[in-house]
């Protein structure tokens, strides 16, 4: 709970001065009572003040009954013993058990920050206040302290009533702030680690695009080769099919004097001139005769065909003139070809190694991208746990959020000078929380429990070196939520530790991805170097093929026209001595032609003759036969 003034009156220093810390160890003392008298009553006896049974320890009692909620208290009495005496105050502090049950820790913590001037505290309690007002942040804020006696000597009036508004003690949420620190270790070790995941992708990435980029030369080059190869054989395939036809025209003239019974003229004649012979010397059958005289004329009539085949020969002769000048040619581009087509095959071979390297390139990216996945999730997963365990904190926070947000609107409410809607504003809410508290238990057990563990940790906060003793005895003594509290707060230095050890590792990750990127870096730039000092030591190479291929194809190139040209000469020559014999050959055909007529007329004179001699000594006998008839 919380309480506010509409016009705060600070005591002085002087009398806080007085106190010291004695008393508040034993004002401390007063409020853990209400969780754990037996540990309060070892941190009095610690502290040197008076632990009294007929003091404190019967205030608390009567505080805690619940038979007698609604008596008045005077804290205020003969006792010397008791931690709130201030005999400064102009009239005694008076309690009022307006919180059911429950809320006795609320009025016991408003009269120690009372004592102790937790608004408004300097000179030498300055530190020793520290506590107070941390504690203050969470269960009292701006909440005033009473005028001390050299303070109303020349104060005027007394200060107006104070207003209170009860306040929900915060849900212990310790065990889920642990959780929260561990999982943002966890989420910075992991983002480190994805950073480091990330960057390894990247490299593989980029070394993925030089191989592309590599792949991508290496076909362009050896694209370039190919055109050059095919623009070579659209070259040489028109001369390889004049060559062709030049040889199948030699070779229809070579059929076509198969067919022929004789090659020349002179042999037609000798063959012809002896079946004729044979007809006048030989003494042959009719049927043979004639199968000859058949023959004979058969063999004249290859005369025109013997003439045909003749200029045939003569005209694939001219025609083919020129052909070992176009066999010349066609050597000299086939040993270009064949220098552009060794570039070819080394451009391909290195066309292949690259497009080896570029799959190696993909299987490291995939598999660099599979790992940053993976990370990726389980930082996702962490992110997760940690929006749910926040929120589940939110939510366990949500209503002593409101309710500290309400208690700060009264403030500025007051501040503004509207003390009457303030006042109906806290009466309201004080009869919310109190209508709740007395009808529903399992709020009511939350709310004690929340005090008890809530009180336990400032008290150990405000005493100082004797706070880890209070909180173990605490422990033993009371139950289980000063051992919560001590657990929690052993949890947050474990989660403290923890985080650190976790930023060291993210540093050292760092490090260590940095030191590696240094070292791809140098391994890329090293192979970088010595690619590039093969590919100029290839490029040297391949230039000196091609000037060598130039060179040889230059030569070859001369050699096949002086070559042409000589044989040009003599294809020249020989069809000048082709023409001529060709001449010669078709005159003295004619002559021999006209020789061989006359010779077959004369011979065919001569048979006939022969013939009619040999039917007249035949037709003799029967002539003389019918004369004597």
């Amino acid at each position: 709970a919380a309480s506010t003034s509409a016009a705060p009156h600070v005591g002085g220093a002087s009398t806080r001065g007085r106190r010291g810390a004695r008393t508040r160890a034993r004002c401390a003392a007063l409020v853990l009572a209400a969780t754990a008298p037996a540990a309060a009553a070892a941190a009095m006896r610690r502290a040197g003040a008076d632990v009294s049974k007929g003091g404190w320890c019967a205030v608390v009692d009567a505080f805690t009954d619940p038979q007698r909620e609604d008596e008045r208290w005077d804290l205020h009495g003969d006792d010397e013993s008791l931690p709130v005496r201030d005999a400064g105050r102009a009239q005694p502090v008076v309690f009022r058990n307006d919180v059911r049950c429950g809320c006795v820790l609320t009025q016991l913590r408003e009269c120690i920050l009372d004592a102790l001037g937790a608004r408004g505290s300097a000179g030498a309690d300055a530190d020793a206040d520290a506590g107070a007002d941390e504690k203050g942040a969470d269960d009292a804020e701006a909440v005033p302290s009473s005028p001390s006696s050299d303070d109303t000597k020349d104060s005027s009036p007394d200060p107006p009533p104070k207003i209170y508004t009860v306040r929900i003690p915060r849900p212990d949420t310790s065990d889920l702030q642990s959780k929260i620190s561990l999982l943002e270790s966890r989420v910075a070790g992991v983002t480190e680690r994805a950073d480091v995941v990330r960057n390894i992708a990247r490299v593989k990435i980029v070394a993925k695009q030089t191989a592309q980029s590599d792949v991508s030369v290496a076909r362009e080059r050896l694209r370039e080769t190919q055109a050059e190869v095919h623009a070579k054989l659209d070259v040489i395939k028109p001369l390889r099919a004049q060559l062709n036809a030049h040889r199948q025209q030699q070779r229809d003239v070579r059929d076509a004097g198969r067919e022929l019974p004789c090659r020349t003229k002179e042999e037609l004649d000798a063959k012809i001139a002896s079946l004729e012979e044979r007809i006048m010397h030989e003494s042959l059958a009719l049927s043979e005769e004639k199968e000859i005289i058949k023959a004979i004329r058969s063999l004249k009539t290859k005369y025109a065909a013997l003439e045909r085949h003749a200029e045939s020969a003569s005209a694939v002769v001219v025609a083919t003139a020129g052909r070992g000048e176009l066999e010349a040619t066609i050597k000299a581009l086939n040993a270009e070809l064949d220098v552009l087509k060794l570039q070819e095959g080394a451009h391909r071979k290195m066309f292949e190694a690259q497009k080896e390297k570029l799959a190696e390139a993909n299987a490291e990216v995939e598999e660099s991208i599979a790992d940053r996945n993976a990370v990726q999730k389980e930082l996702n997963d962490a992110y997760a746990e940690l929006k749910e365990a926040k929120g589940e904190k939110y939510k366990k926070d949500k209503v002593w959020y409101a309710t500290r947000k309400q208690h700060d609107k009264l403030k500025r409410m007051l501040g503004r000078g509207d003390h009457e809607a303030v006042r109906e504003a806290a009466r309201a809410h004080n009869d919310e929380i109190h209508a709740r508290m007395r009808d529903d238990a399992a709020y009511r057990a939350a709310y004690v429990e929340n005090i008890k563990s809530r009180s336990v940790q400032w008290l150990a906060s405000v005493l100082g070196p004797w706070g880890d003793d209070l909180l173990e005895e605490a422990a033993q003594v009371d139950g289980d939520a000063p051992a919560k509290a001590k657990r929690a707060a052993a949890a947050a230095v474990e989660a403290g530790a923890e985080e650190a050890k976790s930023k060291e590792a993210a540093k050292e990750a760092k490090k260590l991805a940095a030191a590696k990127r240094s070292e791809e870096a140098a391994l890329a730039r090293a192979a970088a170097k010595e690619k590039a000092a093969e590919e100029r030591k290839r490029a040297q190479e391949e230039a000196e093929k091609e000037a060598a291929a130039k060179k040889a194809a230059t030569a070859a190139r001369k050699a096949a026209d002086a070559e042409s040209a000589l044989f040009a000469a003599r294809a020249a020559e020989s069809a000048a001595t082709a023409a001529a014999a060709l001449k010669e050959a078709s005159k003295h055909a004619a002559e021999i032609l006209k020789m061989e007529k006359a010779r077959f007329e004369a011979s065919a004179a001569e048979r006939r003759a022969r013939m009619q001699a040999r039917r007249a000594e035949q037709d003799a006998p029967a002539a003389a036969a019918g004369g004597l008839g």
